[in-house]
């Protein structure tokens, strides 16, 4: 299945308490752009990547025991 790799990014989502908010300020796409492509419905290799490169760095200042800020 071609993207397998949006349920793995949700599920580290989820378990790591990031939002798509907070996966898009990282990332520096929108919110709405975040949610699209996270529905499968947009999206290029460069975006997966920019995409798990800011997953991977939130993560880390998650695990680093770093305050990832939270957005409302």
């Amino acid at each position: 299945m071609p993207n397998d790799w949006i349920a793995e990014a949700v599920g580290r989502m989820h378990v790591a308490r990031i939002t798509g908010q907070m996966l898009a300020k990282e990332s520096g796409y929108s919110a709405a752009y975040i949610s699209t492509v996270l529905n499968g419905k947009r999206g290029t290799e460069k975006t997966k990547r920019n995409i798990l490169d800011a997953l991977d760095r939130l993560e880390h200042q998650r695990n680093s025991g770093l305050s990832v800020p939270v957005h409302s």
